[in-house]
């Protein structure tokens, strides 16, 4: 990682109290991916960072990285790109897409297009639609990352898919095949399903916002998604875990 002092955009994903005064808060940037930075005295009254390091808000940062991978936060200017009238179950969902972008994204890993995707997201996130807006965030951001290929072909023939044949996500992979490809191990998929998240892979957020899936095509597609994340990601979701309960 070159080392000197930096400043750049990024979206607040996480904060971590290390002691009584301090705090490693990660960000997402466009520049430099995902950067994990320590603001010291962020947790006492008078603290220069007060309120600027709230979580998912749009921050300016000046910061020093050094030779290790935890930078030192100098300046921070903030802004929240959310609208104010969230109830619980959409900053719940919110939290989730954070976690999952945290846990995603490896440090320093160059992100441009998922970093797009996320203001993007957030841009669009008002409670009436937040569900869409989430699944979408979800389905992008894999997609942005190389988990999840494009949901219009077989992943052996390359060929457009014919509907009305069994399709299978492959969890090795997370491809899509054909049921005469599949290993047995897979996710039979709705043509509902491969549809939605199709649809999500190719259209912006204003389009996403406009559909409304019902509740079974929402579950069956976070069940998937699910899926996917738990064969990426070994440990819990802890938003997951709080969301299940509201």
């Amino acid at each position: 990682m070159n080392q000197g002092h930096k400043k750049t955009t990024g979206i607040i994903l996480r904060r971590i109290d290390l002691n009584e005064a301090d705090q490693i808060v990660t960000v997402l940037t466009k520049e430099y991916g995902k950067i994990a930075l320590l603001a010291k005295g962020s947790r006492r009254m008078k603290s220069r960072f007060s309120g600027r390091l709230e979580l998912l808000h749009q921050v300016e940062l000046n910061y020093f990285q050094g030779r290790g991978d935890l930078g030192h936060l100098n300046e921070v200017e903030g802004r929240s790109i959310l609208e104010e009238d969230l109830d619980l179950k959409s900053r719940s969902l919110l939290f989730y897409m954070a976690e999952t972008t945290t846990k995603l994204v490896a440090e320093g890993q160059a992100c441009e297009e998922l970093y797009d995707v996320f203001v993007e997201a957030l841009q669009h996130y008002k409670k009436e639609v937040c569900e869409a807006v989430f699944y979408g965030y979800l389905v992008k951001s894999l997609t942005a990352l190389g988990f999840m290929s494009g949901w219009d072909k077989c992943s052996h023939t390359h060929q457009k898919l014919d509907l009305k044949k069994t399709h299978y996500l492959s969890l090795s992979d997370f491809n899509i095949v054909s049921s005469e490809f599949s290993t047995g191990d897979g996710i039979e998929l709705s043509q509902a399903v491969i549809k939605w998240v199709n649809y999500m892979q190719k259209e912006d957020f204003r389009a996403l916002s406009r559909v409304n899936a019902g509740h079974k095509e929402r579950a069956d597609v976070f069940m998937v998604l699910k899926s996917i994340l738990g064969s990426l990601v070994t440990s819990p979701f802890k938003s997951e875990v709080f969301l299940s309960q509201i």
